[in-house]
């Protein structure tokens, strides 16, 4: 994931790339093998972690990174592991590279306490061959976006495959669960 600043006004360096010594990058989440082949076709969703009611933000000075992966060339595919991700950056620079271990990860108990740095966090996509397909909204402090997994028994090159949709609800902050317990609700599932 790059991140370039534009810098209007400024005619000396009008486009630069974020975060000293690192080119721009600001996530390096893939891998070496074929799961981990993970791809962005979708558009991220950026909002400042500065609007706080109660006045006690930690996150004062960051944005909020919402994208998630999706193979959308080959829907169908069942080979990759795809997952959603909550970046947590600075607004000025960069302080480094992050990568899926600077991450927490989240569940439907809540995030896992072993892992991240504050970087922000992840939702591994379980079912087989589920992937984010469409652009992810934050509403208020949670974020709201759509997967897709294809039925593996009903897979045809000829005709589009049937399979299942699911709408995700989860906290922006990513460090209390929501509501109703959990760190996300799955919202809607349809197929058949």
């Amino acid at each position: 994931v790059w991140r370039f600043m534009v810098n209007q006004g400024t005619n000396s360096a009008p486009v630069s790339l974020a975060g000293a010594g690192s080119n721009g990058v600001i996530a390096r989440i893939g891998g070496s093998g074929s799961a981990e082949a993970r791809r962005f076709y979708t558009k991220p969703t950026v909002v400042s972690l500065d609007n706080d009611a109660l006045g006690t933000n930690k996150e004062a000075g960051k944005l909020f990174v919402a994208i998630g992966t999706g193979f959308l060339g080959h829907p169908t595919d069942t080979s990759i592991q795809d997952r959603f991700y909550g970046f947590k950056i600075p607004y000025a620079n960069n302080t480094g590279v992050i990568t899926e271990a600077s991450l927490s990860e989240t569940n439907q108990a809540g995030i896992n306490a072993g892992g991240g740095s504050g970087s922000g966090w992840y939702l591994r996509l379980t079912e087989s061959g589920q992937k984010v397909l469409s652009n992810s909204l934050v509403i208020g402090k949670k974020v709201v976006f759509n997967t897709y997994h294809p039925f593996a028994h009903r897979m045809n090159t000829c005709a589009p495959t049937p399979g299942t949709y699911r709408t995700y609800w989860l906290d922006v902050p990513g460090n209390k669960p929501l509501e109703n317990g959990g760190s996300y609700r799955l919202l809607r599932a349809s197929g058949p």
